[in-house]
């Protein structure tokens, strides 16, 4: 397990994977209060040896079998689960936040990144959604559930909205 050395054992957060990747300023992560693991496996098995309140994991830099590693964590921690993903990476955070496991979900949430590290800590301690976060972090459950019916009805607007446009354009006098 590789765990940089400079960290106080009293950190409560794990971060898992390249933290470069996903904090524009990285170097103020390590003077707060995180333990650095350089991959998801390292913060499972210091999940086995120590309480977390969180474990963020960089998801570009998470094994193949993701959702595998999350139920091993899940199975050995009580922490929160939070994935650090890109833009391009949001369909495997959303799909993973939704997906359960013994009744809990593989992840609790997850962040479109680059963020700051502070303002990330500080997201994880206040328990608040943080105005400058991209992604759904802080939106609660009851929200995403509404997300298909609001579909269907952007939906039914769109098929509206043609079938009008094409009414309009069998109106209109035809120029011969």
């Amino acid at each position: 397990m590789v765990v940089h050395k400079h960290i106080p054992s009293d950190r409560k957060i794990i971060l898992a994977g390249d933290i470069g990747k996903v904090f524009s300023d990285a170097g103020v992560a390590l003077e707060l209060h995180y333990e650095v693991c350089e991959q998801l496996l390292d913060a499972v098995a210091a999940s086995m040896t120590k309480n977390f309140e969180a474990i963020a994991t960089v998801i570009s830099d998470a094994p193949v079998k993701l959702s595998s590693s999350l139920k091993m964590l899940r199975d050995h921690s009580s922490a929160k689960i939070f994935l650090l993903a890109q833009m391009h990476e949001e369909p495997l955070a959303i799909r993973l936040t939704e997906s359960y496991y013994n009744g809990v979900p593989l992840a609790d949430d997850y962040m479109i990144c680059p963020v700051q590290a502070d303002k990330f800590y500080e997201f994880l301690t206040c328990r608040e959604p943080a105005p400058f976060m991209a992604g759904p972090l802080g939106i609660d459950s009851s929200l995403r559930q509404q997300l298909p019916a609001l579909t269907q009805v952007e939906s039914a607007i769109d098929a509206e909205t043609k079938r009008k446009s094409s009414t309009l354009r069998n109106l209109q006098p035809r120029m011969i």
